[in-house]
């Protein structure tokens, strides 16, 4: 009997030791509220400067993928496959807040066919995309 407690004991310190990087009961949400918050502002100030510099727009969300997937990782202190596919979904989800964000500052109002216009308006320039799909990358990178 005494052999099997010390291979429970050992069995479970080697799944803990190889599984510090899962996200356990408390931690999704704060990963998920983190990202999301982070994701929400940056697209808001995004939208912002590019009225005043647009050429901008397609680089910056290289720089805010890196930045949303190594604070998420940062607010939960985890690095692993999880968080970074958390990162690189809100850093896609950034990209439609900063196509929101942009329309509703030209229109001064929100309603469904701005939310509509703004998805649909995320895949017509093919460079955005390529900047979005980079910056979706380095969110991976930095939390993985």
């Amino acid at each position: 009997m005494k052999w099997k407690t010390k291979e429970e004991r050992e069995a479970k310190a080697f799944f803990k030791s190889h599984n510090a990087t899962l996200l356990h009961g408390s931690e999704w949400p704060k990963a998920i509220g983190v990202a999301l918050f982070i994701a929400i502002v940056s697209g808001i100030i995004l939208a912002f400067l590019n009225r005043y510099v647009s050429l901008l727009s397609g680089m910056l969300m290289i720089v805010i993928g890196g930045i949303i997937g190594e604070m998420t990782s940062n607010a939960v202190n985890k690095k692993g496959k999880q968080v970074a596919i958390i990162a690189a979904c809100m850093s896609v989800f950034s990209y439609f807040v900063f196509f929101v964000a942009s329309y509703v500052i030209a229109s001064a109002s929100i309603n469904m066919a701005i939310l509509l216009f703004a998805l649909r308006s995320m895949f017509t320039n093919l460079m955005n995309l390529i900047c979005v799909a980079a910056g979706a990358y380095f969110a991976y990178r930095q939390a993985y």
